[in-house]
This record gives structure tokens, C-alpha cells and sequence, in this order.
């Protein structure tokens, strides 16, 4: 009777990690590398921090994956303590395990929305907020601002600036001049030795093979 609960808990598990790696593969390569994401150390409801170099504007991100459906939509079930930051913002899509893709569609909300559209329930001392979300949603439904093409997740979280100039500042490696930054967006201090709150998903001064 517990090999069924331990296989859906490694399922689950095995979705996150693939979710949120095709999440910051697409971020970094729909911006032509405009984009840099930075995952922290420790887990606090942020499955990492991107960074937009052309506009040096952060975002805290959560990434929520599905690959199986009771219902027409992906249903999104997040604990109350991982929805704290009201400056992250929850990126949720359906997940191809099997060919190892995104769907079509994302859910992209600040946490502040969600909890204000999501259901919330309350068992004993849990408290989850829950939301069934076709994507995309039909044009009146409450989601259907939030619903962007998975392309376009980038600009959604963080609106490019085709005025600035990117070249100078693209090759400079992100840890060089973001880790002040880093520490600010994620909540850490600074200390002596210059430690950093995150570790970078890609680095800027690798070449390609």
C-alpha cells in the first residue's frame, strides 16, 4: 500500500525538476541571453531569480509543472508558506515527460493574484490555495489575463527595453556585477567573505561547443 503514495511523491518530484529546467532553458533562449537565471541555494517558496540584463530588472520565480489531468485544466495546489513573497510570481504549464517539452500555453501570475483568484482550503494546521486553470482559459475566465504563449513567458515577467544598448553589458560575466543585486532580490545579507545567495543556471562567459 505504500509503494503507490512513494511512486506518485518521486512522479511528482521527477515533474518539478523537469518543469523547471525547460522553464529557465526557454527563458534564457527566447531572449538570446538577455536573460540569466540564478538558483538559490536554499528554498524558500523561489525556485530561482531571473535577471534581465538590458533592463537589470530581477524577478522571483516559482515554477509549477503537470503532466497528469483529472480535469480539463492542470489543476495548481501550493502551500500557503511557499506563497509569503508577494514579489514572486508563479509560472505554471503542462509538462510532456515524455518528450520532454512545455505545452503551448503558461499560466504567468504574481503570487498576490493567485491567492486573491485561487481557492483556499484549510486542513488542520495546512492551509493550501488550489486552482484548476485550462490553458489557455476562455476569455472571460479570471486566468485569462495571466495566460501567455510559452514563448513568451520572458517578456511577461520581465518587459525587454529594445532602447538600451545590450552588447557591453551582455559580456560581462553575471557573477562580476549581480551579486549585490542577487542578495537584495532574494532577502540575503552580505557577508565578509562575499558569498552568494544563488548560483548561477547558465554562466555568460562560457563558449558554446
Amino acid at each position: 500500500m505504500m509503494a503507490e503514495p512513494e511512486s506518485v511523491r518521486v512522479h511528482n518530484l521527477a515533474v518539478g525538476q523537469v518543469a523547471e529546467w525547460l522553464v529557465w532553458t526557454r527563458l534564457v533562449a527566447t531572449s538570446g541571453g538577455d536573460l540569466h537565471v540564478f538558483l538559490p541555494l536554499d528554498d524558500r517558496g523561489i525556485d530561482g531569480i531571473v535577471h534581465r540584463i538590458s533592463t537589470d530588472a530581477y524577478a522571483r520565480v516559482q515554477v509549477k509543472g503537470r503532466s497528469v489531468h483529472r480535469y480539463r485544466g492542470i489543476e495548481i495546489q501550493v502551500r500557503e508558506d511557499e506563497l509569503v513573497d508577494h514579489r514572486a510570481v508563479l509560472v505554471a504549464d503542462d509538462v510532456d515527460l515524455a518528450g520532454v517539452q512545455l505545452g503551448p500555453n503558461a499560466l504567468v501570475v504574481p503570487v498576490p493574484e493567485f491567492r486573491k483568484w485561487a481557492h483556499r482550503h484549510v486542513n488542520r494546521a495546512d492551509i493550501t490555495y488550489d486552482a484548476e486553470v485550462t490553458l489557455p482559459p476562455t476569455p472571460m475566465n479570471q486566468w485569462a489575463p495571466f495566460c501567455v504563449p510559452v514563448d513568451g513567458i520572458g517578456d511577461r515577467l520581465l518587459p525587454g527595453s529594445p532602447l538600451q544598448c545590450r552588447g557591453h553589458r551582455a559580456q560581462q560575466p553575471a557573477s562580476a556585477w549581480g551579486t549585490e543585486r542577487r542578495r537584495s532580490c532574494c532577502g540575503a545579507r552580505p557577508t565578509r567573505r562575499g558569498s552568494t545567495c544563488s548560483r548561477p543556471f547558465q554562466t555568460s562567459n562560457r563558449t558554446s561547443t
